[in-house]
């Protein structure tokens, strides 16, 4: 087999994994995207409500 033969296998070889793993990584990237929406869906608004609460209560205490 000549080199420039072995160099192109290489190279191909090297490109076919780097497109497995970009396919692996924008899959993981996906879930994690999902997690961050739940995230700021779900749980940050509830730590918001009880920031507020905190701060109100707060007030509360210092004018009784």
């Amino acid at each position: 087999m000549k080199l420039g033969t072995k160099i192109m296998l290489g190279f191909a070889s090297a490109c076919v994994i780097f497109l497995i793993l970009s396919v692996f990584i924008f899959s993981l990237l996906r879930q994690v995207n999902q997690q961050a929406q739940d995230l700021d869906n779900h749980i940050l608004p509830v730590s918001s409500l009880a920031s507020d609460l905190q701060a109100n209560l707060a007030l509360q205490a210092l004018f009784t």
